[in-house]
């Protein structure tokens, strides 16, 4: 698993994840995302459409990074129907704002 960020303007921060997210790479992602939300981002957008897995510790991840942002935005973008099919059956897209879109989450056009 990759990472990269982009800072498009105005304290939002894209993360864009490419590879598998899963317990090997869980723990990078851990510190990239905890890291940019203590730099003070506004808003965190997690882009997902180049991760073709996330497992349990990659949600856990997640969580934690909603948590660790403290009533700042943290949205997922992903164009896998498995991945939101998976996000519905455990709850989380009633807890994270989700996009299928890089362009949607950034004009703030959730699903």
């Amino acid at each position: 698993m990759e990472t990269s960020l982009e800072a498009t303007g105005q304290g939002v921060v894209v993360m864009n994840v490419c590879g598998d997210v899963d317990s090997f790479a869980a723990p990078a992602l851990k510190e990239e995302l905890f890291a940019c939300i203590d730099r003070g981002a506004d808003r965190v957008v997690v882009d997902l459409t180049a991760s073709g897995f996330v497992d349990s510790t990659g949600l856990g991840v997640l969580v934690a990074g909603l948590k660790r942002a403290r009533g700042r935005e943290l949205s997922i973008v992903s164009d896998d129907a498995g991945l939101w099919r998976m996000f519905r059956i455990v709850g989380l897209d009633r807890v994270f704002t989700m996009y299928r879109t890089r362009a949607e989450a950034l004009r703030r056009t959730p699903l």
